[in-house]
């Protein structure tokens, strides 16, 4: 079966795409140390929008290192996940039946990515004390 990709020369596309995606990378990463602690700042400290912000920012700037090292991690459990599937394709099992086992393993690492999330509030900002209501 011939695909598109096959027809076509690619590397033009790729070109145009790689100003643009780079771009969008950047201020993806930008927007994601402003909000990765603003709802927790906002939530749980009664932080103004605007300080809580910064501050994740901030705090995300200063564990850069940290955040990197975070990322990759998690970033190769998605690819090690992604190629254990690719392998029980390569079995002979239906890519249909991969498929479906493969959606309630990404929806429980992506749970626990999102629990993840707590303790690297708590080692950045210190432990988060109940507000008295």
């Amino acid at each position: 079966m011939q695909t598109l990709a096959d027809t076509q020369d690619m590397e033009p596309l790729i070109d145009t795409l790689q100003t643009p995606m780079l771009i969008f990378a950047v201020f993806y990463f930008v927007l994601a140390a402003l909000f990765w602690y603003s709802p927790v700042l906002i939530g749980w400290h009664q932080t103004p929008v605007g300080k809580a912000l910064f501050f994740s920012a901030v705090a995300c700037w200063r564990n850069k290192w940290a955040f990197l090292v975070y990322g990759a991690a998690w970033a190769a459990i998605f690819f090690g996940a992604d190629l254990l599937f690719g392998a029980i394709v390569t079995l002979g099992i239906p890519i249909d039946i991969a498929a479906a086992l493969q959606l309630p393993l990404n929806v429980l690492l992506g749970s626990v990515l999102y629990a993840s999330f707590y303790p690297t509030f708590v080692k950045v900002f210190g432990s988060v004390e109940p507000l008295a209501q």
